[in-house]
């Protein structure tokens, strides 16, 4: 019984770096979307900064 939870314990080390590939695209997906967002908001900010100088 005691060797059964050993076991398992190798076993989640190595899945642990399978799932890293899957989350390397999550990333990139979510700034996308934040670029753009970003840069809108900031070339507003752009005009009101200038315009006032």
């Amino acid at each position: 019984m005691r060797s059964s939870p050993t076991r398992p314990m190798p076993v989640p080390w190595k899945t642990r770096p399978t799932p890293a590939t899957p989350a390397n695209p999550r990333p990139p997906g979510t700034s996308l979307p934040a670029r753009p967002g970003i840069r809108g908001r900031w070339k507003p900010i752009h005009r009101v900064g200038p315009a006032r100088g």
